[in-house]
C-alpha cells in the first residue's frame, strides 16, 4: 500500500482557486452568522429596554400634557384605593353601630 499524501488544507492538489473560494465562502458565512447573532442580541436588548422604560413610565406616572390628562403613578393609585377602602370600612362600621342600636331599641 502506498503512503498517503498529506493534503493539508487543500482539497484538490494544485487547485488553489477552488480552495480560496471555499475558504472565502466559509469565512463570509461565519462573519455573517456572527453579525446576525450580534444584531439579534441588540434587538433583544432594545425590546426589553423599551418594555422597562414603559414600566417605569407607568410606575412613575405622567403629568398632564396638551390634550392628555394626568396619569397618576402606581403608588398614588394604590394610595387612592387604600383611602377608599378605609372610607368604606368606616361607613360600614357606622352602619353596623346604627343597626345594633336599632335592634336594641326594637327589643
Amino acid at each position: 500500500m502506498a503512503p498517503r499524501e498529506d493534503r493539508g488544507a487543500t482539497w484538490f492538489k494544485g487547485d488553489d482557486t477552488l480552495n480560496n473560494i471555499v475558504e472565502w465562502a466559509v469565512g463570509t458565512t461565519a462573519v455573517l452568522a456572527a453579525l446576525a447573532a450580534v444584531l439579534q442580541s441588540i434587538r433583544w436588548v432594545v425590546t426589553h429596554m423599551l418594555r422597562f422604560s414603559h414600566f417605569l413610565t407607568t410606575w412613575t406616572g405622567q403629568p398632564a400634557q396638551d390634550g392628555m390628562p394626568e396619569v397618576p403613578s402606581v403608588p398614588a393609585q394604590l394610595q387612592h384605593i387604600t383611602d377608599m377602602l378605609h372610607e368604606q370600612r368606616h361607613t360600614l362600621e357606622d352602619h353596623d353601630r346604627r343597626l345594633i342600636s336599632l335592634e336594641r331599641v326594637a327589643r
